[in-house]
């Protein structure tokens, strides 16, 4: 109990100091009416994907909360997941906060949330109805948490154009330049006929690196059919074949091309919402995203989203001094412009926007064609295992003490809707949690690949975040294993073994604090 509170308290105040720097941002503006019962939302998203939430708020409450009265309130809180557990902590939590799947074990184990399984089979809302992954990641110790909202699997997302100007190597090489292999061996082939590299080793084009952007390395075992943490008993694994594999494969791209090469080839690159993405700028051919790369593409290089239309442009019609595609893409721009030269600056983004969303309805398998990109499933180490994926997931959940309990699953229930997290989904470029799909959301969705990402999500091979309730310290301790690891400073198996060391003493410190404060009751995870 004393660990709690002390957890609790540095979590207290240091969300109290934060909030009083920054504050949280409302949402809507406006106030409840008289007579309706607010409900406070805590949503971590901004910019885009923050407004697209707002949406299906405000529809919630023009709709299901005008006739029930409740009017729910959204604010834009960041480092939401500290400062949920402090205002539950202190008595004063909102009554719904959207966290991400890998804090609903931590926040159940610290008794942060209220159960829903009451709630939800009141409502009929049960695992049959979702994709498994989806709703086995919202279940900590035999009960349900939270609900799903936005998820997104993990698949290889792959250079059109940089396969077809390689397309006489790659054949040379015994590979169809159409086809990814499914097999990581020879993957691991394709991809280095990809590479572009100086005669001091350089680094000018990478087929694929597995540090690239290396935001799901925690998962790479995944692949090679194994899991660091095992949720049924509870026990770490990070010392077992699959794993030392998994990490072996990673350090490859370290032995291959040196640590300073692979560090140098970064620096030049910035991150995924930059127009400098290494994927976006073509100086790497594949890499590991989520569905809502699609999102990002269109936002940042748009002119990927329509390859074959710029490949019919006349090259006299593209204007000096810019890279290839953005040439195109400006010509574009340049095209509408024309047409609307007497509009003023915003009718003519307007235009744009509409021309570029009247291609957009083309029928999905010529938005594919026309797109200079694809996805398909990442390629597996074990011949047979096929739809491996990792389906990381935002959610909804209800924290311990809420206010307005009732009213809050009223809101979580109506955003798992088909209808709404259809529509919510489609916003945020992501796949349905559940298991059931619309014809619009399949043929319509802006990521015309979302059938490889909805069959990856749905695969038995689909997995989640283990149910270990320290996973933020399991995030922090594999960060510094991997990089001492493609470092090259230790080898897997020795640097493995000491984060199992470290990470199981950890845990079972937890659990024995744990089962003290619950009068010897363990601590579970997937039943």
């Amino acid at each position: 109990m004393r660990y709690l509170k002390s957890v609790f308290i540095a979590l207290f105040f240091a969300a109290v100091l934060a909030l009083l720097i920054f504050g949280p941002r409302d949402g809507g503006g406006a106030k409840a009416p008289a007579g309706f019962t607010e409900v406070t939302y805590w949503e971590k998203w901004t910019g885009n994907e923050g407004a697209q939430m707002q949406i299906i708020v405000n529809d919630f409450n023009n709709s299901v909360g005008r006739q029930k009265k409740i009017y729910v309130k959204c604010l834009t809180i960041s480092e939401i997941e500290q400062r949920t557990l402090a205002a539950t902590a202190a008595g004063v939590p909102p009554d719904v906060a959207g966290v991400t799947d890998e804090q609903i074990a931590q926040f159940a184990a610290f008794d942060a949330l209220e159960p829903l399984d009451d709630l939800a089979a009141a409502r009929g809302i049960r695992r049959a109805l979702y994709k498994p992954v989806c709703w086995d990641g919202c279940v900590f110790d035999g009960h349900l948490w939270a609900l799903p909202s936005t998820p997104a699997p993990v698949a290889l997302h792959y250079n059109k154009r940089i396969l077809a100007e390689n397309a006489d190597a790659l054949r040379k090489a015994g590979f169809d330049p159409n086809h990814i292999p499914t097999n990581l061996a020879d993957f691991d082939r394709f991809a280095r006929v990809l590479n572009v590299r100086q005669a001091d080793g350089t680094i000018v084009r990478a087929g694929y690196l597995a540090m690239e952007p290396g935001w799901f390395t925690d998962f790479t075992p995944y692949w090679f059919g194994a899991s660091y943490f095992d949720d049924a008993t509870g026990k770490f694994t990070l010392t077992s074949p699959g794993v030392i594999r998994a990490f072996e494969w990673i350090a490859d791209d370290s032995r291959r091309y040196t640590p300073d090469a692979i560090a140098k080839f970064q620096s030049g690159m910035s991150g995924v919402n930059s127009t400098q993405n290494a994927f976006l700028v073509g100086a790497v051919a594949m890499e590991q995203q989520g569905c809502w790369m699609g999102n990002t593409i269109e936002d940042l290089a748009p002119a990927m989203n329509r390859w074959k239309r710029f490949q019919a442009e006349e090259p006299a019609m593209i204007s000096a001094g810019m890279t290839d595609r953005d040439q195109r893409w400006q010509h574009f721009q340049d095209e509408i412009a024309a047409e609307m030269s007497p509009l003023d600056p915003e009718q003519k983004r307007v235009a744009l926007a509409r021309k570029i969303d009247k291609e957009s309805k083309l029928d999905i398998e010529s938005r594919r064609e026309n797109y200079e990109w694809g996805a398909a499933a990442f390629p597996s180490a074990v011949p047979g295992l096929m739809n491996v994926t990792y389906t990381g997931f935002d959610a909804l959940t209800i924290p311990r003490g809420a206010k307005h309990k009732a009213e809050a699953f009223e809101f979580i229930a109506y955003v798992n809707r088909q209808d709404v997290t259809e529509k919510l989904n489609m916003m945020h470029c992501k796949i349905s949690p559940l298991l059931k799909t619309s014809e619009n959301f399949r043929t319509h969705h802006p990521n015309p690949y979302i059938g490889v990402f909805e069959e990856l999500a749905a695969s038995p091979n689909s997995h989640g975040v283990p149910r270990c309730p320290i996973w933020p310290e399991v995030v922090a301790e594999m960060k510094d294993t991997t990089q001492q690891i493609v470092l090259l400073n230790k080898t897997p198996a020795d640097a493995l073994a000491e984060a199992q060391q470290r990470l199981q003493a950890r845990l079972d410190q937890f659990n024995a604090r744990q089962a003290k404060r619950r009068g010897g009751a363990k601590i579970g995870g997937a039943s």
